[in-house]
């Protein structure tokens, strides 16, 4: 996200899938989410994809990964470039 957000008059846009999970173990590193913020800022314009989750946390039974479904989100999102700003680059 970062290297694309540095080149953005090349890419117009990108999808981004899973915003709607997250892990109850850091070591499983689901958060797409919020490296989408990490990079974006909290108050991107974005197009969502797909379903949108149940009004509560619903874990998915029997996961290793102890992988639950973030309420009221998205499955995936549309993000345009022209529409947002990144706000971290990293170093």
């Amino acid at each position: 996200m970062v290297c694309i957000a540095k080149e953005k008059a090349y890419f117009h846009g990108f999808s981004i899938q899973d915003t709607h999970l997250r892990s109850d173990l850091i070591e499983a590193e689901v958060f797409v989410d919020l490296a989408v913020n990490a990079v974006f800022g909290t108050k991107m314009d974005y197009v969502e994809i797909g379903s949108i989750t149940r009004k509560e946390s619903f874990y998915i039974p029997g996961h290793e990964w102890k992988i639950y479904l973030r309420p009221n989100a998205p499955e995936g999102i549309l993000l345009e470039m022209k529409r947002n700003t990144a706000e971290y680059f990293g170093n």
